[in-house]
Parts: C-alpha cells; sequence; structure tokens
C-alpha cells in the first residue's frame, strides 16, 4: 500500500507499507534539505470558551526560542 505521510512540522513524503507485517518503509525524502535549515516548533492546541459559552478549539505556532515567561506580540 502506498501512503503519504504528513505532520504539523512535515510537508510529507511517499511510504510504502506491506499490509501483512505493516512494516512502513519511507520512499522519497524531498523537504529533508530545507527542514535541516529550519526550526519549526510543534502547534499546540488550547481550547477556551467563547463569550456564549461554547468551547473554541484553537491552534498556536509559538517561536521557536518560546518562553511563558516573555511577552510576544
Amino acid at each position: 500500500m502506498a501512503l503519504l505521510i504528513s505532520s504539523t512540522t512535515n510537508i510529507g513524503d511517499l511510504y510504502m507499507m506491506d499490509v501483512a507485517s505493516r512494516d512502513v518503509r519511507r520512499l522519497t525524502k524531498i523537504n529533508d534539505d530545507l527542514f535541516s535549515k529550519l526550526n519549526i516548533t510543534e502547534p499546540a492546541m488550547i481550547w477556551y470558551n467563547s463569550f456564549d459559552g461554547k468551547r473554541i478549539q484553537t491552534w498556536v505556532q509559538r517561536p521557536p526560542d518560546f518562553r511563558k515567561a516573555r511577552n510576544i506580540p
């Protein structure tokens, strides 16, 4: 089975999975050179209550050197 696997910090590559054994093998490394030069953080999921009481899910992409003690615009 052919798979395209992506994550929040990787655009994605092509993989092959053996259906019987479920072994997955990566076939491409298209963006490895680019991502080796970047410092991308995992996004954080945050839930909050809106003015009408509904829960709202948001995602925050913080800078690589983020510290809670520091204010960032």
